[in-house]
């Protein structure tokens, strides 16, 4: 017996396929940090700012504007409509920008740089940096000789006003914050002349800090939190705030060479670039620095980063570097943790499980990218046999394609060869489980290896390893005696209700219905393993042309992940499987539940369930039937979840009893019988 739609395994042999998966069980990647892209200029960048992983904008000398959509892989020509040095710019969002540059020059696009219109800044003063708190609330400062310049917005860079300050020099950074606090930091020609000013009312005040011979002229700051920011510029200066730039102290100097970047996307983690492609990575706020120079000499000048993984430097000469793994150099290993041990398939199945392997980074912290997988195989009818091979994130770490999981990458197998140009397999977690899985062709009846290979741009190290075959049923001209249609799980307080149907059944004794309750560690993917027990049975309707529908509900389980699959069984013996389905109890529940005692009548003891979605005081009493208070279960304060009380009636008597739960405002009464 055999379900036409490939969702059950058949357990006789046929014919046999096996799937070589060419990777040790412990592989390294080199993957590198930082990467030179194409600006498609030879004119100093000297701004950089990213409102996500993809969309950015680069400025710089003779009104230079650079846009990407890609993340950098592609960067596209844009028009100022004035020509002056453009020297910052911030992105708002994916379709907003403000840019500001010499000569009180203000710029802003909302159409993602299609079209950028002047707007008026009210100042002939050269302007520096920009930075928005919100998509409203932004910032450009600048200055001219002992002329210190801040202008402020309001409506998202469509207008500016100007803000006062008692401060005297160019200011070369803006740090924000929040839209409240804000800091504003440069100096003067003269490399020892520091000054820096502050608000903390959004800029109606300003009180300057420091004016004076100390240190140096500050270039670049950034806020990583609230509270916590860096700040960087001549002979390698380095300060840092950890209360929202009350005080400033001095942090752990990179370099004796000026920093002219900084970028911070955290309380500790944070870049500043400078001199001669000078490059730095913090993740301790400045208390010690990690060198990621290297990929250029051009002085870099901005620095944007989107995230703790995608960042961009800008430079000399139309440098841009970009990366995609926070910078990091880093080892990627993949291992095998989960191999198909299961029985036969049907010709037709879909999303067959084979291999699952685990990717991790050595760092702990850069996720894994720019990895390709390929198929291909070493026999030559392969065609018609498997009609594609799928990559997911096993997210659940099921061992089985669920509602949860990501599909990664899916190609036809053509010409004996399946493969994923620039597949990325973005890894945002330590270790990350990746599921391959593979559609059989209806018809399916040659033997056949396949391999599989990762790889990325920059090495590979490999070695074969090979998973268990999986063996495939030809039976596509047999008759098709069971046809399923669907399966399904869902969840309702302690329990999973199975929904499937069929289109007709042929001599169709019944379903036996197992499940596995899944650990959240390492699995294998059988499908005939004796980690599946027997949960119930229901009963099939013979030989039936008509469509059915059938239910089953698993009563009282504890909190916890299941998978459940059917074990269709024919009058004459044979057996079938179908795919798993995978359910989640959750362990915080949604509501108030008291559930009704099991067994029910008993003798003498009996379990009884609830659930409380919110730390409170319980209470769990049992009454006789005219209302005498006859054992207390629960009385005290319990935490949000399940919980199952067992009640032990010996010493009792006969007959019909109340148990009630009360918790803050929630009461709840149900009858028990004890039968002895």
């Amino acid at each position: 017996m055999l379900f036409s739609t490939g969702g059950f395994m058949r357990v006789y042999l046929i014919l046999v396929i096996t799937f070589i998966a060419v990777f040790s069980t412990e592989i390294l990647y080199c993957q590198s940090g930082w990467t030179a892209q194409t600006s498609n200029t030879s004119n100093t960048l000297t701004g950089v700012s990213f409102a996500d992983a993809n969309n950015g904008w680069a400025v710089g000398a003779s009104a230079t504007i650079r846009h990407t959509t890609d993340g950098g892989a592609t960067w596209g020509t844009q028009t100022s409509p004035v020509n002056q040095l453009l020297r910052s710019v911030f992105a708002i969002d994916a379709n907003t920008a403000v840019a500001a540059g010499d000569n009180g020059l203000i710029i802003r696009t909302t159409d993602g740089g299609a079209n950028w219109t002047q707007v008026t800044s009210g100042t002939t003063n050269p302007l520096t940096s920009v930075y928005f708190a919100s998509t409203t609330t932004g910032w450009i400062v600048g200055g001219l000789g002992t002329s210190a310049t801040i202008k402020a917005s309001s409506t998202g860079g469509a207008s500016f006003g100007t803000q006062t300050t008692t401060a005297s020099g160019i200011f070369r950074a803006v740090a924000v914050a929040s839209t409240s606090i804000v800091t504003a930091f440069g100096g003067t020609s003269d490399n020892l002349f520091q000054i820096r000013a502050r608000s903390t009312n959004g800029g109606t005040n300003w009180t300057t800090q420091v004016q004076g011979t100390i240190n140096g002229v500050i270039y670049g700051a950034a806020y990583g939190t609230s509270t916590v920011g860096i700040a960087a510029g001549a002979g390698g200066l380095v300060y840092k705030t950890t209360d929202a730039g009350s005080n400033w102290g001095a942090a752990t100097s990179p370099t004796s060479n000026i920093l002219y970047g900084v970028a911070m996307k955290d309380a500790n983690t944070g870049w500043v670039v400078g001199t001669f492609g000078e490059l730095f990575k913090t993740t301790d706020a400045g208390s010690n620095w990690i060198t990621q120079s290297g990929v250029t000499s051009s002085t870099l000048f901005g620095v944007s980063f989107s995230d703790l993984y995608n960042g961009t430097a800008v430079g000399q000469n139309g440098t841009i570097v970009h990366t995609t793994t926070g910078g990091v150099v880093s080892n990627i290993s993949a291992s095998k943790t989960g191999d198909y041990t299961g029985g036969f398939i049907s010709p037709g199945a879909t999303d067959v499980p084979i291999l699952q392997i685990s990717l991790s980074n050595s760092d702990g912290t850069a996720r894994v990218t720019g990895l390709s997988t390929s198929f291909t195989s070493t026999a030559t009818a392969v065609d018609g046999d498997i009609s594609a091979v799928k990559a997911y994130y096993d997210a659940d770490n099921s061992g089985t394609v669920t509602g949860g999981d990501v599909l990664l990458g899916s190609n036809t197998f053509s010409s004996g060869v399946a493969t994923w140009t620039g597949l990325t397999l973005d890894v945002t977690s330590v270790i990350t489980k990746i599921l391959f899985v593979v559609d059989i062709a209806v018809g399916a009846n040659t033997s056949h290896t396949l391999g599989l290979e990762l790889t990325n741009s920059s090495c590979i190290t490999a070695s074969n390893a090979t998973s268990s075959g999986f063996p495939i049923s030809n039976t596509s001209n047999s008759p098709l005696p069971v046809e399923l249609k669907d399966f399904s799980a869902n969840t309702e307080s302690f329990n999973v209700i199975l929904r499937w149907s069929t289109a007709s059944e042929i001599n169709n004794h019944g379903f036996e219905i197992e499940k596995r309750k899944i650990q959240d560690t390492e699995f294998s993917i059988s499908k005939e393993g004796a980690q599946w027990i027997s949960s119930g049975f229901v009963a099939g309707a013979g030989t039936s042309s008509a469509p059915r529908t059938y239910l089953y509900l698993d009563k009282n389980l504890s909190a916890g992940k299941y998978a459940y699959r059917l074990k269709q069984i024919d009058r004459d013996g044979k057996l079938a499987f179908s795919h798993s389905v995978v359910v989640d109890l959750v362990v915080v529940p949604s509501q108030f539940v008291l559930s009704q005692n099991y067994p029910n009548p008993f003798n003498p003891t009996t379990n009884i369930r609830f659930a409380i979605p919110v730390s409170a005081f319980v209470s769990l009493k049992v009454y006789d039937l005219i209302g005498r208070e006859v054992a207390t279960l629960v009385n005290e304060q319990r935490k949000e979840g399940f919980y199952t009380v067992q009640f032990n009636a010996s010493t009792l008597s006969s007959g019909g009893y109340f148990y009630r739960l009360q918790t803050g405002n929630f009461v709840e009464t149900k009858k028990l019988l004890l039968q002895k």
